[in-house]
């Protein structure tokens, strides 16, 4: 991540690189498990698709909040040209892929398991299909958190509010339109990253204890619970840890070993933009081959993770090649210079 110096911020591009990696392992396992193509091993596999969906957005969404109050929130206000520029760009990629994942679905409705009809495509602008939610909630963190009037809402006061919010969002059936479900479950987590920027070197030193409170809390308490309040209370609470500590653990981390590289989550995490918007078009392909193929067990599963990785940054690769890169990933930059990279 470049900050307004321009300087990457290597620890987010870690987090970023394992929070991806956690993404497309975590649709791997949703379409391993709903094929049965890993029988033997399902109730592990149950149990880690559990862990990765308790708290791999709600990385995500801290990471997104901590770009988004580190670049372009000022003391003096808004950086409103460049963060216009950015919710357009990501305004093109969300109606982009999205219509791509739709007509995809809805034609190849034959041979792939699908729930798209054209009533969804037709609804894109105001009902997320697909993992493209991510873009359409961010898109709105971004309009409501650049208004002033909410920043200047006390911050802890804020963030109880939203942690409450975030608890009950599950406990009631109202997602579909907006994304609302899933916008009030995350605001929290996507505020917490203005929590990371302005307190990150006092709040490092407790990054382990907050980690392994809740490791504790997943392995003791997860799924032994009377009512669906204390299991969402715990869920949340176990999100909170969980992000919060593997972003603090990062950073304290990239301050204990500076100067060393760790390489492939860097790496990753750069490139987390395209593994995203691509992964879901191999991950539901090959998951369509290999079931056709009878290709299941660990084999499977692998394969499926890799190359569902790789071959997204395969095609921006082929894409930078042919100068299509920023048509597709970049629009906006595009459209303002007339050239791509």
């Amino acid at each position: 991540m470049e900050t307004t110096t321009g300087k990457r911020e290597k620890w987010i591009d870690v987090l970023k690189g394992f929070a991806i990696l956690c993404v497309v392992m975590g649709h791997t396992l949703d379409g391993v498990l709903g094929k049965g193509l890993y029988t033997s091993a399902e109730d592990v596999l149950i149990r880690a698709y559990d862990f990765i969906y308790v708290f791999h957005m709600p990385l995500f969404m801290l990471v997104s909040g901590y770009i988004f109050f580190k670049v372009y929130v000022r003391e003096d206000g808004i950086r409103t040209e460049k963060l216009r520029r950015q919710i357009m760009n990501l305004l093109c990629l969300y109606f982009l892929f999205s219509l791509l994942y739709g007509l995809l679905k809805f034609g190849l409705s034959a041979f792939v398991s699908s729930d798209v009809g054209l009533s969804d495509i037709l609804l894109i602008p105001i009902r997320p299909i697909g993992p493209y939610w991510y873009l359409y909630t961010m898109i709105l963190f971004y309009l409501l958190f650049s208004f002033e009037a909410v920043r200047r809402i006390n911050s802890c006061f804020l963030l109880i509010l939203l942690f409450a919010l975030s608890t009950v969002s599950k406990m009631f059936d109202i997602d579909g339109f907006f994304a609302i479900n899933r916008v009030l479950f995350l605001a929290f987590f996507f505020l917490m990253g203005k929590i990371i920027v302005d307190y990150i070197e006092k709040c490092s030193v407790f990054a382990g204890v907050y980690f392994v409170v809740a490791i504790a809390l997943f392995i003791v308490l997860y799924g032994n619970y009377e009512s669906k309040i204390v299991y969402y209370i715990v869920k949340s609470i176990i999100a909170f840890g969980v992000s919060g500590g593997l972003a603090l653990i990062a950073y304290r981390l990239e301050k204990w070993f500076a100067g060393q590289k760790c390489n492939l989550l860097e790496f990753l995490g750069e490139h987390s933009l395209e593994i995203y918007l691509l992964h879901v078009f191999f991950t539901t392909g090959f998951l369509t081959v290999f079931d056709k193929l009878h290709i299941d067990g660990l084999l499977g599963l692998l394969l499926i993770f890799i190359l569902s990785v790789i071959l997204p940054m395969v095609v921006a690769w082929i894409l930078k090649k042919i100068k299509l890169y920023d048509l597709v990933f970049r629009p906006v930059s595009y459209i303002k210079t007339g050239k791509n990279k």
